[in-house]
């Protein structure tokens, strides 16, 4: 007899132990799966490891508990690779979540399917294995003639390459750009697979049969055996953050732990921020000039219409880029000053066409109402800019009106390559979007608009600043004469550098005022948040969970690193009641005491790619603390904002 001890394949609390023991007739191999009785339910497991009943005979007499056994053994092959242990071990320790939560999160779904295919694949021949092989281990930024050229390197050496990207539509656009330069076979990999799509391409990756993958964010849970270098797409895309499940993890941060675990090199491309070929003329419109003149509010302005006219009777092309949905982004009554705002979420309800307010948050709708509901005045003024209003001004005043299309990113993929590719051909002339401009597919326009971008710079986030500037280059780049930017604060320093062409500068001061105020990369961020339907209760709860973290910090951490830790909060969100519940948040600035952040990466990146990864001290003292924060907290490491 022996007894196994396994991981659950299930969401287990915190508090609880994460490795359980069984016995069973036979010794079982590590990363085989079984069936256990786990409470009153019945959930697979991981094999951890085996040992004879006959070496523990003497702890199991003075045990107070009886092990049961296991109900059964769905495979006794290696289903889960080496690498998965260590992989899920750390993103359990530095995302703070249940190693049985990771490990299942890092496996796949359909786990039951991909058994079979694989013991159907070995009997059959055509599964085998082999060792991890080390490479150096290097990291910048490059052009993407020079990542083919590294691509091809690992290819002829036989190691496997990873290209990380965030969305799908970058995973299409790579494979045809690669496909036409590397003779290698490419595939695609993400969670969407058909079920024998999916467990064939984990087969051939795990046989390393398939060695050049492009893949989104859960590509580096793949069977990796020589994985020799990894490519990152635009790494501060917010799309590599895993928002929609625990536990939060960042792809483009994760793939540091698989560069140390098999000594790969990094690679990070910026598909469009590196583009120097592209150098248009920059020109900034002020509009509190044209605000005091006190004519009829246009949100694009008379010298834009201009540009527009003139462009558009060379047959040639405009983008014009806003940062907003909607006619306009809130609605007020001028005679009382009410705002129509969302029943469920407290926040303004955005303006649309076909008289309709809408909430984007929680998608609540209503029709335009007539009259202020409080005091029933019938002024009732539109606020800020969306795309449907500059689609109005653009059938306003530009006559005759050349075709032009709206591009929000909430259409079908098919529908907006297809608007991308008319646009290209030129048979739209004028195509008005949000951030759904910015996907790799369109090509660069003679003039780019940018018709509100001062909104995003106003948000209360450290982040703010920097995620403009980095949108401006791209739109730079998609600029073949001239980009227009209009804003209310044209001798903001963001601005000055930017028509200067000095994004070196704009960094180099961003990160010393990052480091100045102790924000990212310079201090990991830890992001807290309470969701409550009660008010008053969560206002208590938030108190009683910064003074149980202070106490802690008191208790738990040498005198002499207690001032690493720096607790703000509790705050309201950003968005303070969403979907019913109020909100609030804590944030937590942890200093590094060991670690160093990454100066060798092109801030072009995204600055925060230059945090580093914490050591087993930094993390153990981290973690002493985050273990105090009550389970119904959202526990968020390294977020994407502070709002």
């Amino acid at each position: 007899m022996f007894i196994i001890n396994v991981i659950p394949l299930t969401n287990l609390p915190r508090s609880q132990p994460q490795v359980f023991s069984y016995f069973y007739k036979s010794d079982l191999i590590k990363g085989s799966i079984v069936e256990i009785p786990l409470g009153r339910r019945n959930v697979m497991a991981v094999v951890l490891n085996s040992e004879s009943v006959s070496s523990k005979k003497a702890a199991l007499k003075k045990a107070d508990f009886v092990l049961k056994p296991i109900n059964k053994v769905i495979s006794s092959k290696q289903i889960v690779p080496p690498l998965f242990f260590p992989l899920a071990n750390f993103i359990s320790r530095y995302y703070f979540y249940p190693i049985s939560l990771c490990l299942k999160i890092i496996l796949p779904r359909r786990i039951k399917s991909l058994m079979n295919y694989i013991e159907q694949s070995e009997k059959q021949g055509s599964v085998e294995r082999s060792e991890k092989q080390g490479s150096e281990r290097s990291e910048g930024s490059h052009n993407l003639s020079e990542v083919i050229k590294e691509i091809k390197a690992n290819l002829k050496n036989k190691k496997q390459v990873l290209v990380l990207v965030p969305t799908i539509f970058y995973q299409n656009y790579y494979f045809a750009k690669l496909s036409s330069k590397i003779s290698e076979p490419i595939f695609i990999f993400s969670n969407d697979l058909k079920v024998k799509e999916f467990n064939s391409l984990w087969a051939k990756v795990n046989s390393q049969e398939a060695r050049l993958i492009i893949g989104r964010r859960s590509s580096p849970f793949l069977p990796w055996r020589n994985l020799g270098l990894i490519v990152v797409v635009d790494g501060s895309n917010s799309s590599y953050k895993s928002w929609d499940q625990k536990p939060y993890y960042n792809a483009a941060f994760l793939i540091n732990y698989l560069a140390l675990y098999y000594n790969s090199s990094i690679l990070y491309y910026e598909p469009k921020v590196n583009n120097k070929v592209l150098m248009p003329v920059i020109k900034i419109i002020d509009l509190k000039g044209i605000r005091k003149e006190k004519k009829p509010f246009q949100a694009i302005s008379p010298d834009a219409l201009i540009e527009i006219q003139k462009t558009i009777k060379k047959r040639k092309r405009i983008l014009i880029f806003i940062n907003r949905r909607g006619l306009a982004t809130s609605i007020i009554c001028q005679e009382c000053g009410f705002v129509f705002k969302c029943p469920n979420c407290d926040i303004p309800l955005g303006f649309h066409n076909k008289s309709k307010l809408i909430c984007h948050h929680c998608n609540y709708n209503a029709p335009m109402p007539l009259v202020c509901p409080v005091c029933r005045g019938y002024k009732l003024k539109p606020l800020g800019v969306g795309i449907e209003r500059i689609a109005e001004e653009i059938k306003k005043f530009i006559i005759p009106t050349p075709p032009f299309t709206l591009i929000e990113g909430q259409m079908p993929d098919k529908e907006e390559l297809d608007i991308f590719d008319k646009f290209n051909k030129g048979n739209i002339k004028i195509l008005i979007g949000t951030e759904a401009l910015l996907r790799p597919q369109l090509e660069a326009a003679h003039l780019v608009i940018v018709a509100s971008i001062d909104p995003a710079l106003f948000l209360p986030d450290y982040y703010s600043e920097e995620r403009v500037f980095l949108s401006l280059l791209k739109l730079k780049a998609l600029s073949k004469e001239k980009l227009i930017i209009q804003t209310l604060i044209p001798e903001n320093k963001l601005f000055q550098y930017f028509i200067k062409n000095e994004e070196e500068k704009f960094l180099q001061e961003e990160k010393k005022w990052r480091k100045d105020y102790l924000w990212p990369p310079y201090v990991q961020l830890i992001k807290l948040t309470l969701a409550h339907k009660d008010q008053k209760k969560g206002i208590k709860e938030g108190e009683e969970t910064k003074r149980h973290l202070e106490q802690a910090i008191n208790k738990l951490i040498p005198e002499n690193l207690q001032k690493n830790f720096i607790i703000l909060g509790p705050a309201q969100s950003f968005v303070f009641k969403e979907k019913g519940f109020y909100k609030w948040n804590i944030l937590i600035k942890y200093k590094y005491f060991e670690s160093k952040i990454k100066e060798e990466i092109n801030p072009l990146s995204g600055l925060n790619l230059l945090s580093p990864v914490l050591t087993k001290k930094e993390l153990m003292l981290r973690n002493k603390i985050l273990k105090d924060i009550p389970p119904n907290w959202k526990i968020d490491v390294d977020p994407i904002n502070i709002l």
